[in-house]
C-alpha cells in the first residue's frame, strides 16, 4: 500500500480547488449571460434617427420604439416637434431657424437631441434611456413596414393629398397636389381650415390653368386626424363636363320641345310623367299644376276624359282596359288612333316606347286636316254625282295612259266598272272593251290613234257606229298635265226635247 506524502496531499487540495474555482467561474459567467438575455439592462440608453426634407420626414429608424408609440405616426417636422417639446423646450418651430452646417444639441433628463441641418434637409438623432413601458417588441418600422413606406405612399398617391393646420395653413402636399394645385395658383382653396364640421365631408373646388384657361373640378374629401386636417382630392373634371353636354342637352330639347305644336308627354318606367311640353297644356287645357305634380299614366287619362279631350267611352270598365291596350301597344311597338271630340276637333294620338320602359305619347291636332279632308272628299262626290248625272260618257286618262276616272255612262257604255277592278284600266284595256261593246270599226281606231297623240289638242266629231245599230259620236281633247279626255255621245232613236229647234 502506497504511503501519501505531505507533499502530494499539498498537490492534490491544490488540484482541487483550482477545480472548483473554475466551476464556480463558468457557472458565474453562463449565468450572467442568461440573465442578461431575460432581463433588460436599465444603464442601456436607445437612439432614434430622422431624416427631413423640408418638413417632411423622409427617412427614419426607430428600432426598439413598441408598435404604438407615438414617434412611429410621425410623418413630418410639426408631429415629432409636438413629442420633442415634452423634453425639449427649447426646440425650434421652424427648422430653418437651426445653423446650416453646425451640429445643435440639447439635452433632457435622460435624453439628448442632436441636429445638423444641411441645406434643405435636416438629421435628427434622438437618444434617450428606455422606461419599463418602452420594452422592446421586436416591431420595427422596417419590420411593419409603416413609417417610411407610408409616407412614400401618400407622396406617390395618384391623387393630390395635402394637410392644413388649425387656421388653415397648408403644411405638407404630395408632389402631384404641388404640381396641379399650386401651379395653378389655388393656394387659397387648399387652405381650409380643421373644422370638424368638413371632417368626413366633400367639397368641391374648380382649378383654372392660367396659360391655356382650361378649368379643372376636383371633389374634396376632407378628414381630421387631431389637430390637423388631411385633404384628398379626386379629379371629376370628365364627370362635370358629361353634365354640363347633359344639361345643355337637356335645354336644347326643352326649347325644341316648346316650340313643338305637337303635345308630347314623356312617362318614365315607373309610369309617371316626366316631361311634358306647353303644347301639351294648349290641346289639352290641362292646367300645369296638375302635370307638375308628375301624374301617372292612368290619373292622366282620367284627367282627359273627365275633361272632354278624349272620346267619352261607353263603358268605364271598356275604357280602362282601351287604355291599358294602348299603353301596351305603345311599350311593344306603336300606338296610333284618331279622337273626335265633342267641340269637333280631331286630335291624332300616337304612343311609342323608349328606353329604360318609358313611353312617349304625342298629341297632334289634326282638324284642320280632316276639315280639308272631308270638303275634298265631298267636292270629289259631288264631281262624280254631277258626271253621273250626264248623258255623254266620260272618261279621262292620265300621261301614263291609265284611266283616271269614268263616269256611270261610260261605264254603262263598256259594260264594266273600272272602281270594282284590282288593277288599273290602261288605254289598250279601254279600246278592247270599246271594240266589245260598240264593235269594231275604223272610226274606233282613229279614235284610239288620236287618244295616244300628244300632240292632238282637240279632234273632230267621229261617228261610231254600234251593234244596235245606233251611232254614237266620240271626240278627245287634250288636257294639262298630259292627260286626255274621251267624250262618247250615243244618239237616240228620236230626237230630245234639249235637241229641238224651236219653231218660228
Amino acid at each position: 500500500m502506497h504511503t501519501v506524502s505531505p507533499l502530494e496531499w499539498a498537490l492534490i487540495v491544490t488540484l482541487s480547488t483550482l477545480a472548483a474555482l473554475l466551476a464556480l467561474y463558468f457557472h458565474g459567467l453562463f449565468l450572467t449571460r442568461r440573465d442578461r438575455r431575460i432581463e433588460p439592462d436599465p444603464t442601456r440608453t436607445r437612439e432614434s434617427y430622422f431624416l427631413l426634407e423640408g418638413d417632411e420626414i423622409i427617412g427614419q429608424d426607430l428600432q426598439g420604439l413598441q408598435a404604438d408609440h407615438p414617434l412611429r405616426s410621425a410623418f413630418f417636422w410639426e408631429d415629432l416637434r409636438d413629442h420633442l417639446t415634452r423634453s425639449f423646450s427649447s426646440i425650434p418651430d421652424d427648422l430653418q431657424l437651426l445653423p446650416e452646417n453646425e451640429r445643435t444639441v440639447l439635452e433632457a433628463d435622460g435624453a439628448m437631441l442632436d441636429m445638423l441641418r444641411k441645406a434643405k434637409r435636416t438629421r435628427i438623432v434622438l437618444t434617450e434611456r428606455p422606461s419599463a413601458d418602452d420594452a422592446p417588441e421586436g416591431n420595427t418600422v422596417g419590420e411593419t413596414g409603416g413609417g417610411v413606406d407610408g409616407m412614400k405612399a401618400l407622396a406617390a398617391a395618384p391623387y393630390p393629398i395635402w394637410k392644413t393646420s388649425a387656421d388653415g395653413t397648408i403644411l405638407w402636399r404630395n408632389e402631384l397636389c404641388a404640381t396641379l394645385f399650386e401651379d395653378y395658383g389655388a393656394q387659397a382653396q387648399m387652405m381650409t381650415p380643421a373644422d370638424r364640421a368638413y371632417s368626413g365631408c366633400d367639397t368641391r373646388i374648380c382649378i383654372t390653368n392660367p396659360l391655356g384657361g382650361t378649368s379643372s373640378w376636383y371633389d374634396v374629401h376632407h378628414v381630421q386626424t387631431g389637430d390637423h386636417m388631411f385633404h384628398f382630392a379626386r379629379d371629376v373634371t370628365e364627370i362635370i363636363h358629361a353634365e354640363t353636354v347633359q344639361r345643355d342637352f337637356v335645354q336644347t330639347l326643352t326649347k325644341t320641345f316648346s316650340n313643338l305644336t305637337i303635345g308630347l308627354a314623356i312617362f318614365d318606367h315607373d309610369r309617371r310623367l316626366a316631361l311634358f311640353n306647353p303644347a301639351l297644356v294648349d290641346l289639352t287645357q290641362v292646367q300645369v299644376t296638375f302635370l307638375s305634380a308628375r301624374p301617372d299614366l292612368m290619373d292622366f287619362f282620367d284627367h282627359l276624359r273627365e275633361a272632354q279631350i278624349m272620346p267619352e267611352p261607353k263603358s268605364y270598365a271598356d275604357w280602362r282596359t282601351q287604355i291599358r291596350d294602348a299603353i301596351s301597344q305603345a311599350n311593344h311597338g306603336l300606338y296610333r288612333d284618331l279622337w273626335s271630340l265633342p267641340d269637333g276637333l280631331t286630335y291624332r294620338v300616337t304612343g311609342r316606347p323608349h328606353p329604360d320602359g318609358a313611353i312617349a305619347f304625342l298629341f297632334e291636332d289634326i282638324s284642320a286636316e280632316i276639315s280639308m279632308t272631308r270638303r275634298f272628299r265631298t267636292e270629289i262626290e259631288l264631281r262624280q254625282t254631277v258626271l253621273d248625272h250626264l248623258e255623254e260618257a266620260v272618261a279621262v286618262f292620265g300621261s301614263n295612259n291609265l284611266l283616271i276616272f269614268c263616269n256611270q255612262p261610260f261605264s254603262d257604255l263598256i259594260g264594266m266598272n273600272p272602281d270594282q277592278s284590282f288593277a288599273d284600266l290602261s288605254l289598250q284595256d279601254f279600246l278592247a272593251a270599246t271594240r266589245d261593246a260598240l264593235g269594231e270599226s275604223e272610226a274606233l281606231t282613229v279614235l284610239g290613234t288620236q287618244l295616244f297623240d300628244r300632240e292632238a289638242r282637240t279632234s273632230a266629231a267621229l261617228r261610231l257606229p254600234m251593234r244596235d245599230g245606233r251611232q254614237a259620236t266620240g271626240h278627245t281633247h287634250a288636257l294639262p298635265g298630259g292627260a286626255r279626255l274621251l267624250s262618247i255621245v250615243v244618239a237616240h232613236d228620236a230626237p230630245t226635247a234639249r235637241h229641238a229647234v224651236p219653231a218660228s
